[in-house]
C-alpha cells in the first residue's frame, strides 16, 4: 500500500481579492476564513503502458466574519502513483 499527503498552494482570483480588499477598506479588522466546500477524488490512467495518477479537486469557500460566502477557489493536485510513499 502507498500513501501521500498533499500540500497544495492556490492563488486567490483577482475578482475575489478585490472583494476582500473592499471589505478591508470598509472594515479594517475584517477577517476571512477558508473552508472546505466539496472534494472530489481523482484517479487517472492505470491502463497498459499508461501511468496511474491519484489526486483531488477541492472547492474552498472564502467566508467573511459573518459566515457569508464571498467567493470560491478551486484547488486541484495529483501525483503519479510511483511517487507515493510506501506504507510500512
Amino acid at each position: 500500500m502507498k500513501e501521500y499527503t498533499f500540500n497544495t498552494d492556490a492563488e486567490v482570483p483577482s475578482d475575489l481579492l478585490a472583494t476582500m480588499e473592499a471589505g478591508w477598506k470598509k472594515d479594517p479588522p475584517a477577517e476571512y476564513t477558508a473552508e472546505e466546500d466539496s472534494v472530489d477524488q481523482l484517479e487517472e490512467g492505470g491502463h497498459r503502458y499508461k501511468k496511474s495518477y491519484f489526486g483531488y479537486t477541492m472547492a474552498v469557500a472564502i467566508k467573511d466574519g459573518d459566515g457569508k460566502t464571498v467567493g470560491t477557489v478551486e484547488v486541484t493536485d495529483k501525483i503519479e502513483a510511483s511517487g507515493m510513499d510506501e506504507l510500512n
